[in-house]
């Protein structure tokens, strides 16, 4: 997974930084590090994700975030 689908699930979810941190149990300001680039994705964010928002809807936002990532690189 990738930073953009974290953001995305985020957005999509009506949920602010520190609401998403509660969610996963990381804190606000790692979060924020993530989607600025300034610490890399940690792989353990994608079980937590599946289990806070359900594998099925994960992929689904994951195949939605790929076709539109590859849009718009053409």
């Amino acid at each position: 997974m990738s930073v953009e689908l974290f953001i995305a699930i985020r957005k999509l979810n009506g949920l602010t930084q520190y609401a998403m941190a509660e969610r996963v149990g990381i804190s606000r300001g790692y979060i924020a590090k993530i989607e600025g680039m300034y610490a890399p994705y940690p792989e353990f964010l994608n079980d937590r994700l599946r289990q806070e928002f359900g594998a099925a809807y994960v992929a689904q936002v994951s195949e939605l975030t790929r076709a539109k990532l590859a849009t718009d690189n053409r």
